[in-house]
């Protein structure tokens, strides 16, 4: 970039250069940005999809450990999704007091069994219906009954995933989802033998 003195008489038909960029050096600036913006961008969906399974992997291992606790002590244990699908909590219902939710220990970590997602991670459950209960206790949405919580999957001491309220109903079609906008794993229950695998 040259500067010409503004003492210096104009020519006419002669350009002179002032103070400034030229097209040319805006143009190259801005490549130059959207280059780097092109190579740096691409590195968070990778990213964001392995969040999404390792998160898909942890709820996967977490459902399978309750129904297998349930089957082996012949209890009802469950999981619960907390603050807006960010945590699952591993429980053990009390036959006594349903609504009561007793603490699990994860047996490798010997801390509470709590999974955080983490800040851009929820899961949630879903489901077609449920069965076994009379039709003024259920909760009907689109001409089904459904569970009244659906934050909670409960799995018998046979594996068969249940309502927490009302309590004991069966739940038919379970599908769990964790992950991103962009990015989700998908899981399904069997309503039969509470095998968890992925869709």
């Amino acid at each position: 970039m040259t500067a010409l003195s503004h003492d210096q008489p104009r020519v006419p038909g002669k350009w002179t250069r002032t103070a400034g960029f030229s097209l040319i050096e805006l143009n190259l600036v801005v490549a130059t940005i959207a280059i780097v913006a092109l190579l740096v961008a691409p590195t968070r969906a990778p990213a964001e999809n392995a969040q999404a399974e390792m998160a898909g992997v942890v709820l996967e291992n977490a459902l399978r450990f309750a129904r297998d606790k349930a089957a082996q002590e012949q209890s009802f244990y469950g999981v619960m999704l907390t603050e807006v699908g960010r945590h699952a909590v591993v429980f053990r219902a009390d036959p006594n007091d349903p609504a009561a939710r007793l603490d699990v220990y994860n047996p490798l970590t010997k801390a509470l069994y709590r999974i955080d997602f983490g800040v851009s991670l929820r899961a949630q459950f879903t489901w077609a219906g449920i069965s076994g209960v009379p039709a003024p206790t259920s909760v009907w949405r689109d001409g089904l009954a459904t569970c009244a919580d659906p934050t909670i999957i409960l799995f018998d001491p046979s594996g068969v995933t249940r309502c927490a309220n009302p309590y004991g109903a069966r739940i038919q079609d379970v599908t769990v989802q964790v992950g991103a906008q962009r990015s989700q794993v998908e899981l399904s229950i069997d309503p039969y033998s509470g095998r968890v695998s992925r869709l």
